[in-house]
């Protein structure tokens, strides 16, 4: 939600962060990767399939990047 904090970090480093913010008792998990822009904004279900990513009037997150 809008109320979370997200970072974004090198792909070799992701394992690190996530293992740095957890030792000092931060919920972290990774959401995603960043793509090139023709690769469009898409969302991976944990059961690996892909769709667009809906986008709704009030999330500030996808107005920006979407």
């Amino acid at each position: 939600g809008s109320g979370s904090l997200r970072i974004a970090v090198a792909p070799q480093q992701a394992d690190a962060m996530v293992a740095r913010l957890r030792a000092n008792g931060i919920h972290t998990a990774v959401i995603g990767e960043v793509l090139t822009q023709e690769a469009g904004c898409l969302l991976q279900s944990v059961d690996g399939t892909t769709r667009p990513l809906p986008k709704f009037d009030r999330d500030e997150i996808t107005r920006l990047f979407c």
